[in-house]
């Protein structure tokens, strides 16, 4: 697990490099969260790519914060389990 803070939505850069690391992890599916709204170009790069975005995720968030919560229960469970 890696975490990193950006204020906005993460730079094309940015999801390319994540793009990368899960390539390079040789994981099926990798996860980027961050609390601003995505960018077109953010939502566009990891559309179709087993790897997923969770954007606008703030504390009480609602349903963005359920969804992060579970597929990190999932993970860990899954991980645990292994």
């Amino acid at each position: 697990m890696e975490a990193k803070l950006y204020a906005a939505s993460p730079p094309l850069g940015v999801g390319r490099g994540f793009l990368g690391l899960a390539t390079e992890l040789g994981r099926g599916k990798c996860s980027l969260a961050f609390p601003a709204k995505a960018s077109d170009n953010i939502a566009a790069l990891i559309a179709g790519k087993p790897s997923e975005h969770f954007d606008e995720l703030v504390p009480g968030g609602g349903k963005v914060e359920g969804r992060f919560s579970h597929h990190l229960e999932t993970a860990i469970r899954n991980w645990l389990s292994m």
